[in-house]
């Protein structure tokens, strides 16, 4: 069995165990108390070095962190930034990250696959998305099992496509499934037109509106990259029988960089369970 080495330690995050521990402990126990404690279907996450989004990130991880402890599988959906490999690209590989392995759900990587969702390993090799949620995941609950998933085909027809595969493998299997959606927001805009724009477009998400949030996509230019991400959990909930998500926090790297001239913004969402 191969392993996908991590790419993006020792600079979006730590190489060094314990400075990664004390790194992502800190920030989880910064977000206690701020945010009240969910269940949830899944969370929305900033994947960004963690300098920058690390703290946003925090809020989504603290909000359903008991749905997180007791999940045996997790599925992150990330965008593929690189370009390579297939529309929908799934990872059969074993993952490492500083934290140690996660397993691949090998079973339910075979349920989701089909003729457009397919094993891809070529997508994964140097894209970050995915494996900047890792080491969060393993942090609070080290056994779960791991199911990436690379989106190139971000249309609402692929994220709608995804979330129902998901919905039957999940049935067939009767895996415990969390879904970790892994998106920055707009990049390299003022400050204050981001968060206009964003918060705008985000109006659409907590409503779990899809053909609103690509409207509002479309008509105000904002460049979420994990948009089919957002979109494939947006599906999930409503099909599942949600009605909401939950804007917890909302920051931008000017708050760390102090360059307000072009900033990219973060968001930390929970799409909370129906009663």
């Amino acid at each position: 069995m191969q392993i996908r080495r991590p790419v993006v330690a020792g600079s979006f995050y730590p190489e060094d165990v314990m400075m990664l521990k004390k790194e992502i402990s800190g920030y989880l126990s910064a977000a206690k108390g701020r945010v009240e404690h969910k269940s949830s279907y899944g969370i929305l996450c900033p994947h960004a070095g963690y300098m920058y989004s690390g703290h946003v990130a925090a809020y989504s991880y603290v909000s359903a962190i008991d749905d997180i402890k007791r999940a045996e599988t997790i599925i992150v959906i990330g965008p593929n930034h690189t370009g390579i490999g297939g529309e929908i690209s799934l990872s059969r590989e074993k993952w490492s990250t500083p934290l140690g392995m996660l397993s691949v759900d090998d079973e339910l990587v075979a349920m989701i696959s089909d003729g457009i969702i397919k094993v891809d390993e070529s997508a994964h090799v140097q894209e970050h998305s995915v494996e900047v949620q890792l080491p969060f995941i393993q942090y609070i609950n080290p056994n779960a099992m791991l199911v990436p998933i690379c989106m190139k085909d971000q249309s609402i027809k692929s994220a709608e496509h995804l979330a129902k595969k998901i919905i039957e493998a999940e049935d067939k299997s009767k895996r415990k499934l969390f879904i970790v959606a892994s998106s920055d927001l707009s990049h390299y805009v003022p400050s204050d037109i981001g968060e206009k724009t964003d918060k705008f477009v985000l109006e659409s998400v907590v409503k779990l509106d899809v053909n609103e949030f690509y409207d509002r996509l479309s008509e105000s230019g904002a460049s979420f990259c994990g948009y089919g991400s957002i979109a494939t959990l947006m599906f999930y909930s409503k099909l599942r029988g949600g009605e909401r998500a939950e804007l917890l926090r909302f920051a931008s790297s000017g708050e760390i960089n102090a360059n307000y001239s072009q900033v990219v913004d973060y968001a930390a969402i929970t799409f909370v369970k129906s009663i």
